[in-house]
Parts: structure tokens; sequence; C-alpha cells
């Protein structure tokens, strides 16, 4: 799972969708929205090798570079390694996309050590692939988690102008840590986010600004890095990253069970013109009382400055939260009830990413529950947070794609089509999985 939560996992008794949340209209026919040109109807599964045991394959980013072709991040878990696949506009892998000793042909695996995860990817101006991730702690000889950076040329090889062989890793101690998000400055440098673990359970939100060679800037923030501090036992992460222009930076995450946005000058000083005047909103965003879990995994900037953000709320009544927020930090009243739309399923629903689309639609992927059962889920909403009732079943897409199926990160395409990467499990395996879905659906 691309589970970015350090708390306790969700409960699972939501209540059914109801008027007081998202709405999608009248009612009409289920129609399906996968794009029958890509995969078999619209799904490509990366199977496992014929003489790999136990196989454990997860996409949890994905990126697209000047000839269409979509570059997924991910986790191989056989050999421990930090996975990257290129697809063709087919859905098939890119044979001219090689490296590694596991994938072979359109696969590319980078070993750091031991247990590593790629959870973020970007395709540079030249054609080059950056992407970060997690290394986990546990290994004698590897006793801490930490940030990890990778940089690929256009044909997979590792590129030894970042950290003098293609990989840079960050310390960040025994308790764990690492990257879920990194955004590109317009000088080649990178932004990264997530968390940094301590020894009593508790966490801290975490940026660290790299230079284009790997080093850490010690221009931005404190000797490179913006912490995000809850106290105690408390947890914080940064999930989701973007650089606006100017290069503002924009961050969400979660701090002490509350969404977290914070927008950060350049040099990694909190901009006093967000927000309340520091830099920072917390939102409460569970519809029925103020519990203090909710959790922001996705933001997307509009092109009228105004920012959505998707969340998860963690309380028995469970579902999904979209917030959408005015340029200085202010929820925006126009949008769903007070700047909110909720959304429920029986028995769970859970959010992992979002993307919006050239009208103005918003996508929100993850999964939802069947026969206890993860299965994969897509809803669709108009730009004013109705659920949109031209996509699948009232706005909601769900489809088990093989056992367990879930949806983890999300791409709007050139064209305007969606692409939607997660894993499913087949027999032993759990394989990489690549949906497309069509953009008038």
């Amino acid at each position: 799972m691309r589970s970015r939560y350090l708390a306790t996992a969700f409960l699972t008794f939501s209540t059914a969708l109801s008027g007081a949340f998202a709405s999608a209209g009248p009612a009409r026919a289920s129609t399906n929205p996968l794009d029958p040109s890509f995969g078999q109807g619209g799904v490509a599964i990366v199977p496992a090798p014929p003489t790999v045991y136990r196989w454990n394959g997860e996409i949890r980013g994905l990126a697209e570079d000047s000839q269409g072709r979509v570059v997924a991040a991910g986790i191989q878990v056989v050999g421990d390694e930090y996975a990257l696949l290129r697809f063709l506009g087919d859905g098939s892998l890119d044979s001219s996309f090689e490296g590694g000793n596991l994938g072979g042909e359109g696969l590319v695996s980078t070993q750091f050590g031991f247990t590593a995860g790629a959870y973020d990817v970007a395709v540079q101006q030249d054609g080059g692939i950056i992407s970060t991730g997690s290394l986990s702690p546990g290994q004698p000889s590897r006793t801490f988690g930490g940030f990890l950076l990778a940089r690929y040329h256009e044909d997979g090889s590792l590129d030894s102008s970042l950290g003098g062989d293609g990989r840079v890793t960050t310390d960040l101690g025994a308790n764990g840590g690492g990257a879920f998000t990194m955004g590109l400055q317009p000088d080649g440098r990178v932004v990264a986010g997530g968390f940094k673990g301590f020894y009593n359970g508790g966490s801290e939100g975490l940026v660290i600004a790299y230079r284009p060679n790997g080093a850490i800037d010690n221009h931005f923030g404190r000797h490179g890095q913006v912490a995000f501090q809850p106290g105690g036992r408390a947890q914080a992460a940064v999930n989701d990253v973007a650089v606006l222009p100017g290069s503002k930076i924009l961050v969400a995450g979660y701090f002490r069970g509350r969404i977290l946005l914070v927008r950060l000058r350049a040099n990694g000083k909190l901009d006093q013109s967000f927000g309340g005047g520091d830099g920072r909103v917390l939102s409460d965003l569970d519809a029925s009382r103020h519990c203090r879990c909710s959790y922001a995994l996705a933001l997307s900037v509009l092109p009228n400055s105004r920012i959505l953000v998707v969340g998860n709320v963690a309380t028995r009544a469970g579902g999904i939260a979209l917030a959408r927020y005015r340029a200085n930090g202010r929820l925006d009243q126009s949008f769903g009830s007070n700047g909110v739309v909720h959304t429920r399923l029986r028995p769970d629903l859970i959010a992992e990413d979002m993307v919006t689309q050239i009208d103005g639609r918003i996508v929100v992927v993850g999964y939802s529950y069947q026969d206890a059962e993860p299965i994969f889920t897509v809803l669709r909403y108009l730009p004013d947070g109705r659920l949109d009732p031209s996509f699948g079943d009232g706005g909601i897409f769900r489809r088990q794609l093989g056992t367990q199926s879930v949806a983890y990160a999300a791409l709007r395409l050139h064209d305007g089509r969606i692409a939607v990467g997660g894993s499913v499990n087949s027999g032993d395996h759990r394989q990489f999985l690549l949906t497309r879905f069509m953009a008038d659906s």
C-alpha cells in the first residue's frame, strides 16, 4: 500500500453516501470510462518474471515525457529495489528503457542497500528522469531510514551527475523517515517532502532542498531543511509539494491530525502573506465533530490560483474530503459546504491522489472495499464539488481488476486523458498496474 500515514489505520464502518455530502445529481446508467485503446480494455498489468518466486510491484508516482510515454515510479520488493517503468501509448512496456537485474526491458531496478521504494517521479527538460523515495531502516549494515533521490538518463541508465553515481541518500536516523513527493525548481533544484520519525513514535513533516548535483542546498531553510514539528508523540508528514510561479513552494500534509497547508518562499522561509500571517493553515475536515483526524494526501493548484486538497478523515464514519482554498489560504466558501465536500461509501473509502482535468473537473483515485478486499476506485467531481453523473456510476468507478486492486497515483496526460497507477494481486504476486481513462467519458 502507498500508506503515507503514520497513524493507526482507518476504521471501516463508514455510512453510505448521503445528501449532506457529495451529490451525483440525477441517476443515470453506469458508463465505462476506461480507454479501450490502452492495454486490455484500458488496463495494463506487468506480470512477474517467470523465474521470480515472489513479486511485489506497486506504482506510486507517474510522469509523462515529451514523446507521450508514461514513466512510473514504485516499489519492487524482490531484491529490495527501487523501480522505474516506462510505458508506450498502447500500454506495453518500452523496450528501449532497461536496466537493473530483475526487470529487463521496460523496467529499471535500482539498489540502495536495503528496502527502498520510489514514490514520485518527474521528467526534466533534457529528457532525464529524476525520482524520490524512501529507504527503510532495519538491516545491521544500514540502520537508518532516509530520503532518496535518483536520476537517470533517457535510456534508464543512472546519471552520474547526481551524487557521483546517480543516487543520493539523506540519513534521517534509526527511527525511520522518507520522501513521498517532490517538486522541481526552474534552476534545477529539487524540493522533496516527507517525514522523519522519532523513537517515541512521533514524527515531523520535513522538506529538504537539493542542488542539481544532489548536494543539500544549505541556503534553504535551516541547513537545507524545513521541519514542521508537532512535539511529543504527535505525528506530522508532508505528502505533496507544488512549485508555484516565482519559485514559492506549496506544501500539503498533516500536523497533529489536521490538514497542513504551508507556503514557503524559494529560500524555505515561511511566506507570511499566506494563511493567518505565519505561512501556515491548519484545517479540521471532519463533518461531524472536531476530532483532529484529517490527513491531506494531494494538492492541485488551479488556473485561478485557488488550491484543491484531497484527504481522508479517520473517524468511524470515514470517507474522503475535498477542500478548496483561496490563494491566500482561506477556505473558499463557494465550494461545497463552507469550502469542503465529503464523500463516503460503505464500508470505507480511501483517497490516495488527485488530478484536475483541463475543464476543471476533479479526479480522485484510491480504493474502497468489497467483500473485505480493497477495490480500485476512481471518483470524478464537477468543478463545484458535485459528483459528475456522466462518469462511471453516478461519479464513481469501482472495479476489481484482479484481487486487492488499489489506485495510488494519477496523472493528466498532454491530450487530457488520465493515467492511474497502482497494484493488483495475482496468486502469490502483487503486480504493477497502469490504467488509462478517456478525457470526455
